[in-house]
């Protein structure tokens, strides 16, 4: 909602959350590509917003069977998605100095 001002007005969440640091629980599996590629970037968000993280690694199998979804090399749409997602944070990444990432072969 707009105040007199005409600029927007915090929420009541970010009321109750005034003066403490924003908190961060990043959910990850070891073996997920995304979820790397979103470690990487997460540094630079913790630094520009104040925040702090909890890392909370899970099993994203357990996750998935049970709700009926399927990794995304296994279906040609979702493949193409995350490939295209992994080539734009790569190259971003490379950008911003990180020497060590390869892009694989079959990204390129």
């Amino acid at each position: 909602m707009d105040g007199e001002d005409g600029l927007a007005q915090p929420d009541n969440q970010t009321r109750r959350h005034a003066g403490r640091p924003r908190q961060v629980e990043f959910f990850y599996d070891f073996t997920s590509p995304t979820a790397y590629l979103a470690w990487r970037r997460l540094p630079d968000i913790l630094a520009r917003t104040g925040a702090v993280v909890s890392y909370r690694p899970m099993f994203l199998g357990g996750v998935m069977q049970p709700t009926g979804n399927r990794p995304p090399g296994t279906l040609p749409q979702k493949g193409k998605w995350m490939a295209a997602l992994a080539r734009a944070c790569i190259t971003e990444l490379t950008r911003k100095g990180a020497a060590h990432v390869i892009m694989p072969k079959a990204l390129g």
